[in-house]
């Protein structure tokens, strides 16, 4: 005893010394005493010793430190125990609990809860679970019947012990093998998690029917606490088949471990307790009453959104099935009709309605009737416009926790299925459509600045955030769809409110016009911020109504649209529809062109409009007024609109509308003067003040580039005058004046366009204009005898830029009929700039472009190339790499983001090796023949000897530079 006593004595000691500040206590002492605890770690069967302690010692971190000794001592000692002996130790450590519960802390007693379970999982393997029964026979008399403490430390057992249960490949720490855990696991879900089940639910519904009841009782809210957490975690709980492999189980319960659990799926032996009306009403009754109490309402709305959508053997009978569901969608109803959703249960309420939505074929949703359908669908109506209104609401004050905002986009999904089988289900189509009538107007409105709307104005603005159009990109593309469906109203009012805007804009230009002031107010400067941005939304959101996101796929004319353009035609006047498309007009401006024009016209003319507007202000040197948001957003859907409505492909259609067809049809004289028009405005933009925003850029090369990577398309683009104006361009602005991304993009435009020349010697010609004079001068500019000692030179560095500029433009515009020309071409000034690597080795930016030059050549022309071609292109690569390898290699830079640019070169790099493998899997070259000399193969295998001593730690810790390394290799 008296060994005991002074073991006892140390522990404490060093305990004490562990917890203490470093101000009190030196390392070598901190190290000392956890030396003293590690020693008692390794006592050789140390039970004697670890029960006196317990019975001895109030100290909690001495207790948590015995707890895990005798915790590794079980685990370790567990076949030289005997059953007696593991029997009285789990009873002593559950009776030292109960007795000391008022005096140990938490963390003390979940350690003693976890050694219990742990005991309870390992001999279940050896008695089948019967000691198991037991236990849980005890803790169900204390969850029922006992005091508050009582009831909670039997909770907290059956969580440790679920939770020991539940993890079956992560659990190697128990002395079992991984086939032992799964078969207790697969033991434990058939004979007593529905028993637990049972019992939470039971012990949930004497909480709330007590008449002493309160929430804010705390221990009601203890007690709620632990039964809801039981309760979720049965719910979310992994029932994987016995035949699924290991690697996969791992997978899954990682998986029902997250929040976002997948639905449940129960076994027959569940029916009584699931399909018994009460257990929906105790789960629901009990959320209304926690609601407000986040940490315990975030529980019960989990086994809520569980609940919502249960499948499995359960459900042999079909009509059983309906049944719940139709008790659960009252009960559902109920609450949301009757409280406004808060943030936090947002996210869970969307989650119900996209489960019980997708779980049902929209035959099985005819089983409900009329009525419980229609008042579903007004609920769900509501909580999307709530939801909207509260994603916008976020957005305005920059809240990190953009819970509307997930929960918005996350009801918008299930939207789809509906519409789309509205003609098909009970959702009635009348219903769909005052439902989309209401959400469109709602999300316009909630984007709209007052009077029209309700959008807070956004002082502050952050550089990194990303555009709307493409953070909101989800929620814009179902927008379209509720707009579709309403067409009438939607392109009606889109067209009312925006003429409506530039009204109010004309009155404010003219105004500060007639001042001749250069200064004008704040108020005056915010109101002129608030039209821009309400236009702004207004044409992203009819761009997404009168066009359908179709990347990969051909652009067509939405159903919806043309079929109510096809309805609205017989009002239509072409004459004057033509007359009011080609002189910008407006309909405000225009009497009697309401019924008499057709609504895409007049969206189209209203652009059109704007883009006049701007033009004018830019002439008077008012830019100032003018915005590059709207500016970009205008070209973005003129973008679309001419992907979709210009120039269509007639056979793609089984009906076509006449006014869309005789304003932008292929052959038409409208069509011509559009895509003409719009060559110009992307010329104006160049030469615009306003053209060094990156989004317009973008926006203003990718509609010159969607006008020519069609070829019908691109055969009237080349007789435009607007294409060769491009050209003059060169000529008129200073090269340093037109950003890189502007050059790539038109040379790239360029590229595309020469496909559209069918005979040889106009292509040629063609060719003599667009690719003659860059490599002409890039010649005159290595060959000239004074080039070494010039190279550094910044005019000289500049014009190698902008030809590097150039070519990969031209390269990356290269397609079947015009690969070989490029190539020819093209293909010996490769060379050069490899040999360039060497001058500019210091030049990150210079020796950045050569690499990306090659890339493009792989990525758009080898694949075309024939087998001398593609030879001559791996020698290249061979050079290319052996310059950059002779630089670059055992290289030390002083410059503090020579890691990035480190990384930038290896990711191209390895984005030419990938391509250039690609060459392997497709080739389309027509001549067939077996190479003889250098291969992609030799190519790859070189360029990886040159970058893997290249390639750190440290610089794959940069992600796309990871993925793209992996992926090679």
């Amino acid at each position: 005893m008296e060994e005991a006593q002074q073991l006892l004595q140390e522990l404490e000691d060093a305990g004490k010394i562990i917890l203490s500040g470093p101000q009190v206590v030196t390392d070598s002492q901190r190290s000392a005493a956890e030396m003293i605890f590690m020693r008692f770690r390794k006592t050789y069967m140390p039970y004697t010793i670890c029960l006196y302690i317990f019975d001895h010692s109030k100290d909690n971190y001495v207790l948590f430190e015995v707890v895990g000794t005798l915790r590794d001592a079980i685990l370790r000692d567990w076949t030289l125990l005997s059953k007696d002996q593991k029997t009285e130790l789990r009873q002593y450590l559950f009776q030292f609990m109960m007795r000391e519960r008022t005096t140990i802390e938490l963390y003390v007693r979940k350690r003693i809860l976890q050694v219990i379970a742990i005991m309870i999982k390992r001999g279940s393997v050896e008695d089948n679970g019967h000691e198991r029964e037991l236990i849980l026979d005890e803790v169900e008399k204390l969850i029922l019947n006992g005091e508050e403490e009582e009831q909670i430390i039997g909770c907290s057992f059956i969580l440790a012990l679920m939770q020991e249960y539940s993890t079956t490949v992560k659990s190697a720490d128990v002395g079992l093998t991984w086939e032992s855990h799964y078969s207790a696991k697969k033991a434990f879900e058939a004979r007593d998690l529905k028993r637990i089940f049972i019992i939470c639910t039971r012990a949930i519904n004497e909480v709330q029917n007590n008449p002493q009841f309160s929430v804010s009782s705390s221990y009601v809210i203890n007690v709620l606490e632990h039964l809801l957490n039981i309760s979720e975690s049965v719910l979310v709980w992994g029932f994987i088949s016995t035949n699924m492999p290991r690697y996969l189980i791992g997978m899954f319960e990682g998986i029902y471990n997250s929040e976002n659990s997948p639905t449940l799926k129960l076994g027959s032996e569940w029916k009584d307790i699931i399909t018994n009306p009460s257990t929906i009403d105790i789960y629901f009754n009990i959320y209304w009453k926690v609601r407000d109490i986040s940490h315990i309402a975030y529980y019960g709305l989990n086994c809520l959104v569980q609940l919502s959508s249960i499948n499995g053997n359960i459900w042999a009978d079909t009509n059983e099935r309906m049944k719940y569901m139709q008790n659960y969608i009252e009960y559902f109803i109920k609450l949301v009709s009757t409280v406004r959703i808060l943030d936090r249960e947002s996210i869970g309420i969307s989650t119900i309605v996209k489960r019980i939505i997708s779980g049902f074929t929209p035959s099985s949703f005819n089983q409900f009737s009329h009525d419980l359908v229609d008042r579903f669908l007004e609920n769900v109506t509501h909580l999307t416009c709530r939801f909207a209104e509260g994603a916008t609401a976020e957005g305005n004050i920059h809240h990190d926790d953009q819970m509307f905002f997930e929960a918005f986009n996350n009801i918008l999904r299930p939207w789809a299925s509906i519409i789309v089988n509205s003609n098909q289900s009970i959702f009635q189509e009348d219903i769909c459509k005052k439902s989309s009538f209401v959400i469109f107007d709602t999300y316009l409105k909630c984007h709209l600045s007052p009077p029209k709307g309700t959008k807070v104005s956004d002082s502050k603005f952050n550089e990194l955030d990303e555009p709307d159009r493409i953070a909101n990109k989800e929620q814009l593309q179902y927008l379209g769809i509720f707009g579709r469906q309403v067409p009438e109203h939607t392109l009606d009012l889109l067209v009312t409110l925006i003429e409506s805007q530039i009204k109010e804009l004309r009155s404010i230009i003219e105004h500060i016009h007639c001042s001749g002031s250069s200064n004008w107010s704040e108020s005056v400067q915010k109101k002129i911020d608030d039209i821009h941005e309400d236009i702004h939304w207004m044409f992203l959101i009819a761009g997404h109504v009168i066009t359908v996101d179709s990347e990969g796929e051909p652009s067509m004319i939405p159903s919806e649209i043309m079929h109510y353009s096809i309805r609205k035609s017989e009002k239509v006047n072409i004459e004057v529809s033509l007359k009011f498309l080609v002189h910008q007009m407006l309909v405000m401006d225009t009497p009697g062109s309401e019924e008499a024009v057709d609504d895409v016209i007049k969206l189209v003319s209203i652009a059109f409009n704007l883009c006049e507007v701007e033009n004018r202000l830019i002439e008077a040197k008012m830019e100032s007024l003018c915005s590059p948001l709207l500016s970009g957003t205008i070209v973005w859907f003129l973008h679309v609109f001419s992907q979709t409505y210009l120039m269509p492909n007639e056979t793609y259609y089984s009906e076509l509308s006449m006014p869309l067809l005789q304003a932008f049809g292929q052959h038409t004289e409208a069509a011509s003067w559009v895509l003409n028009y719009l060559l110009n405005k992307v010329e104006r933009n160049i030469r615009s003040p306003l053209f060094t925003d990156m989004d317009l850029i973008n926006d203003t090369i990718g509609l010159l580039i969607s006008l020519v990577e069609i070829r019908h398309k691109a055969e009237v683009v080349i007789n435009c005058e607007g294409f060769w104006k491009l050209f003059q361009l060169q000529d008129q602005i200073p090269e340093v004046q037109i950003v890189p991304e502007a050059k790539e993009g038109l040379y790239k435009a360029f590229s595309l366009a020469a496909d559209a020349f069918i005979e040889e010697d106009k292509q040629n010609e063609y060719w003599m204009r667009v690719i003659t004079p860059t490599v002409d001068k890039f010649k005159k500019i290595v060959m000239d005898e004074n080039f070494k000692k010039l190279y550094n030179a910044d005019d000289i560095r500049l014009e190698i830029m902008d030809i590097l500029h150039k070519c990969i433009g031209l390269a990356s515009g290269a397609v079947i009929n015009t690969t070989p020309t490029i190539f020819s071409i093209l293909h010996p000034t490769l060379n050069e700039f490899s040999g360039l690597i060497g001058l500019y080795h210091n030049y990150q930016s210079i020796v950045h472009l050569i690499i990306q030059l090659f890339v493009e050549f792989s990525k758009k022309m080898l694949c075309f190339l024939r087998l001398e071609e593609s030879e001559q292109f791996y020698t290249s690569c061979f050079q290319m790499v052996d310059m950059y390898a002779r630089y670059n290699l055992n290289r030390v830079s002083l410059d503090s983001d020579a890691e990035e640019q480190c990384s930038e070169d290896l990711y191209i790099f390895l984005e030419l090796l990938t391509h250039v493998m690609s060459k392997e899997v497709l080739d389309l070259s027509s001549d067939g023949r077996t190479p003889t000399g250098k291969t992609p193969g030799d190519v790859c295998v070189y360029g990886l000897q040159i970058i893997l001593p290249l390639m750190t730690i440290d610089l794959l810790k940069f992600p796309t530079l990871c993925l793209q390394y992996y992926k090679v290799s």
